[in-house]
């Protein structure tokens, strides 16, 4: 079990390592934010099996759906993700562009990741990414929870 010490000690080095992430090259640029956001449609897609809708955006940030179009339009302009009207519903699916863009992002981060990992030894490699990867679980179980609240409390 966790004490005290132990919970503001790893507080403060996830703060920190946030922070000094957020400040390298990938990470801050001024597509970063439509990294998200593509990473948002896919991770919807890929957990749901269909594309996300308008709504579905909406739901899921607690964000207007006029809001949500308009944030999306520089995306859609740009040619990285497209939207298909299909009855009521407005599906959105990310597109070749936007499928390269997300891959390059990725492959930058995954560069200064391995120079950061490539300082560990490999038993504490071995135990980083172990618990970074029961820490993630946690950390998603705890949102799914939090949402399915926030939906409860909405309706």
């Amino acid at each position: 079990m966790a004490t005290d010490q132990d919970v503001k000690r790893f507080t403060r080095t996830f703060v920190d390592l946030s922070e000094s992430i957020r400040l390298l090259e990938p990470f801050n640029s001024e597509d970063t934010r439509k990294i998200h956001v593509l990473r948002f449609i896919r991770g919807f897609s890929e957990k749901n099996g269909r594309q996300i809708t308008i709504s579905d955006i909406s739901r899921q940030t607690g964000i207007a759906m006029p809001n949500v179009s308009r944030f999306l339009r520089p995306l859609e302009e740009s040619g990285y993700i497209e939207r298909q009207r299909i009855g009521r519903n407005v599906y959105m699916h990310i597109t070749a562009d936007g499928d390269q863009l997300l891959a390059a992002k990725i492959e930058e981060a995954s560069v200064i990741l391995k120079q950061m990992l490539d300082t560990l030894l490999e038993e504490e490699l071995s135990v980083y990414v172990n618990c970074s990867e029961k820490i993630s679980s946690a950390l998603n179980n705890i949102i799914e929870q939090q949402h399915g609240q926030d939906n409860k409390n909405q309706s």
